[in-house]
């Protein structure tokens, strides 16, 4: 009888509470180790040592060891001037943070090709110390007074646009909302002469996936071509003048006459197709550069064009997913925007745990800890449906994003300057660092969803990553693309049978 008056329900929600306080508890205690460690590290500026023989007082790079003692393996150089995060300090000797790079960078793009080389983050055993004497501590928020004008700019005051989304946006009716979204979003696609990009049927598979939300079919959409290089661009790279990127003649593409008789073609085809009444072409603008300006000059070329406070900022060759971006999705990031709650919003083509998205977008903080209490600490919701996450990252990727235009046209466009190249090559490196010198700079960028979900955009010419049934991902017929043993494939949580 006894049995009878346990209510089992009662018993299933104490252990969830239970169980919930102890992960509450875990996560606290994990938070104040990360903080008591992260509260030894320091910034400062690498200067020539103070009392060291004519020679080393005069180098313009800095040696490191491999072990805080004068006669350890060296372990690389710096140069004088470079400011440097550093996590410990033993017997007059500094430890580089494992996100600083133990050589000296051949150009801004070499940072962003070591994360991808696995370069950084250091791993154990690859220390790399560096003398005191060598080192002019900073105070925080002392050291990047760019950063900290690209900070103020990021909360400057809301224009007239914006304010509409600071109200109680949520008991808005459905036609307001979408009246909002139109006046307040400019979409921009950028294309460009390659090869694999004059495709008309590409470009409008493309388009059509930008027009399906229904919330994004009023809005204002513009699209960008590049001009194709002309010799005197080749031989400025060669030259290595600093209008290009610093790395040189590889970031101009190679373009053939007949390949820009394509392009010039392609653009006909579009403008043909306009004139006919396509509806994936109702109301879109084409605007051509006059000289060739690479992504970075599409995106300025827009924005010079665009009076709206927010962009989703897009590529030729990357198909939008309409099922993950309903009304009030949308409007909920914009929302953020309004808030100055983020200035970022990128939707990844990859799902967010992924292997390339974790290495790139998860590459700081460097630990797992660290990562997890960064995370908890500047998550948010959106006030969807589903109360979609947004997920912190540092640094930035070119794919598509929504952001604040002012945010693009100060902090992103205004750091990758006369440089023509894809802006992560220069930002991913500069955010990532500004904020690892002086953790306050972190400039609000995220991207959409938690860790499991995504994508939301598809890549029509390189490979991305999603679930799927395990027949399907790994059927006899796709081994010899991918195999992977079944003991390391990647299961759903959440989700039986379903893989990565």
């Amino acid at each position: 009888h006894a049995s009878h008056m346990i209510d089992f329900d009662d018993l299933d929600g104490a252990e969830q509470e239970r169980d919930g306080e102890e992960v509450a508890l875990r996560e606290a205690v994990e938070e104040a180790a990360a903080r008591e460690e992260e509260a030894k590290w320091f910034t400062a500026r690498i200067c020539r040592r103070k009392g060291a023989g004519t020679e080393a007082g005069s180098a313009a790079v800095v040696p490191l060891a491999a072990a805080p003692s004068e006669g350890a393996l060296p372990a690389g150089e710096r140069r004088v001037g470079d400011v440097v995060r550093l996590i410990d300090r033993v017997d007059g000797w500094a430890l580089l943070h494992p996100l600083e790079l133990a050589r000296v960078a051949a150009d801004y793009q070499d940072y962003w090709h070591a994360l991808l080389k696995d370069e950084v983050p250091r791993q154990p055993g690859d220390d790399a110390w560096i003398h005191f004497g060598n080192l002019e501590l900073l105070e925080v928020g002392g050291g990047d007074a760019a950063g900290a004008d690209a900070v103020a700019a990021a909360v400057a005051a809301p224009g007239p646009l914006e304010e509409q989304w600071l109200g109680d946006a949520e008991e808005r009716g459905e036609a307001e909302v979408l009246k909002s979204i139109a006046e307040s979003l400019t979409i921009v696609v950028s294309t460009s002469p390659a090869e694999h990009h004059c495709d008309v049927p590409m470009m409008m598979r493309v388009l059509r996936s930008l027009r399906s939300p229904v919330a994004l079919r009023g809005c204002r959409l513009l699209v960008v071509f590049d001009a194709p290089p002309r010799e005197e661009d080749v031989e400025a790279a060669r030259r290595g003048e600093g209008a290009l990127a610093d790395s040189g003649r590889r970031w101009v593409p190679p373009t053939t006459a007949a390949l820009a008789a394509r392009y010039f073609g392609y653009r006909r085809a579009l403008e043909e197709l306009q004139t006919q009444g396509d509806p994936a072409l109702v109301g879109v603008e084409f605007f051509d550069l006059p000289r060739w300006g690479h992504l970075v000059g599409t995106v300025r070329h827009a924005l010079d064009r665009s009076t709206t406070p927010y962009v989703l900022l897009h590529q030729h060759d990357l198909v939008l997913g309409a099922e993950g971006l309903s009304m009030r999705r949308i409007a909920g990031i914009l929302r953020a925007l309004a808030s100055r709650a983020a200035n970022y919003v990128l939707l990844n083509r990859d799902v967010n745990c992924a292997g390339r998205s974790t290495q790139y977008l998860q590459s700081a903080p460097h630990r797992p800890a660290h990562w997890r209490a960064f995370c908890r600490s500047h998550a948010l919701r959106l006030p969807d449906e589903g109360g979609t996450a947004l997920t912190p990252l540092v640094g930035f990727s070119d794919q598509t994003h929504f952001a604040r235009a002012d945010w693009v046209r100060g902090c992103v466009l205004g750091a990758v300057g006369a440089r023509k190249c894809c802006m992560e090559f220069a930002m991913h490196e500069r955010l990532l660092l500004r904020w690892l010198h002086e953790p306050a700079m972190w400039e609000r960028t995220y991207m959409l969803g938690g860790m499991l979900d995504g994508p939301f955009v598809f890549d029509l010419v390189k490979n991305g990553s999603c679930w799927a049934e395990e027949a399907d991902a790994y059927s006899p017929e796709k081994d010899e693309e991918m195999y992977v043993e079944p003991a390391w494939r990647v299961r759903h949580p959440e989700r039986p049978g379903s893989v990565l």
